[in-house]
């Protein structure tokens, strides 16, 4: 038979005894190892979930959620920091607001008290936007005082995201 001594972490002992439970813990997840957040409008914003679950026992503090990588100022994590009971799950949200035309990546880090840190990958493309104009010029010619016109413009948005348009009206004469 075999006597069985458990120590843990800081060095301390147990007495000895012939028989032992033993628990194993899970380590934690996410439910994505990539967040895709595909084309967005330079300037706006578009916000993805990330799932965390603790699989083992006892609670989980999360100490820090940050973004590194070359284009990790255009990623944000919505919090810092959390706690997770056992068996339980928490969404922690990640921000893409492209500053710059392109393909950006970043990498988010969470840390926490149950081992390595989790990490998933974070991918996005800023695209400029794509306004058209059916015409730049409108010719209303002659007309006298008061009297009325109106002609037609159109606006077409190619890119795929909101825009946001401001109009400013003006003449001579």
């Amino acid at each position: 038979y075999y006597r069985v001594v458990a120590v843990d972490n800081a060095g301390n002992r147990s007495e000895a005894s012939e028989t032992a439970e033993v628990q194993l813990a899970s380590a934690p997840t996410v439910s994505d190892a990539a967040l895709p957040f595909g084309e967005v409008a330079v300037g706006g914003t578009k916000t993805l979930m990330v799932l965390v679950t603790n699989r083992g026992p006892g609670t989980m503090s999360i100490s820090n959620v940050a973004v590194t990588g070359r284009d990790n100022n255009q990623f944000a994590p919505a919090r810092r920091t959390e706690t997770i009971p056992s068996g339980e799950s928490r969404e922690i949200g990640v921000q893409f607001t492209p500053t710059t035309a392109g393909v950006k990546s970043g990498v988010l880090n969470i840390t926490h008290d149950k081992g390595s840190p989790l990490t998933v990958a974070l991918s996005g493309t800023g695209v400029a936007a794509a306004l058209q104009v059916s015409s730049t010029v409108l010719d209303f010619g002659s007309r006298t005082v008061a009297a009325s016109t109106s002609q037609e413009l159109t606006l077409s948005n190619s890119s795929g995201s909101p825009l946001q348009v401001t109009l400013a009206l003006g003449g001579s004469g």
